[in-house]
């Protein structure tokens, strides 16, 4: 993921998947019907992105400080979403 080119117009970016490898920094929110919304420090630069981290991956256990590589979709509002998450 071109972090600068996302920060800049993620509506540019809709529909591509990308993959990132980051440290959660914090859990921002939470929702039972879209999941968890958290920020992650991405490892290629100083960039702190948020990613949704969808329902289907509600048994993960998801910790700051644990470092995690995603393949992520930017969905049609922008939003970048969880496909895949594997434990780094």
């Amino acid at each position: 993921l071109d972090v600068q080119a996302y920060m800049d117009n993620a509506n540019s970016l809709r529909g591509n998947v990308y993959r990132i490898e980051g440290e959660v920094n914090e859990s921002l929110a939470w929702s039972p019907t879209s999941g968890r919304l958290i920020a992650v420090s991405v490892k290629s630069g100083d960039e702190v992105l948020p990613v949704l981290v969808t329902t289907e991956f509600n048994s993960t256990n998801i910790q700051k400080g644990q470092v995690f590589v995603f393949l992520l979709e930017v969905d049609d509002k922008g939003i970048l979403r969880t496909k895949k998450l594997i434990k780094a």
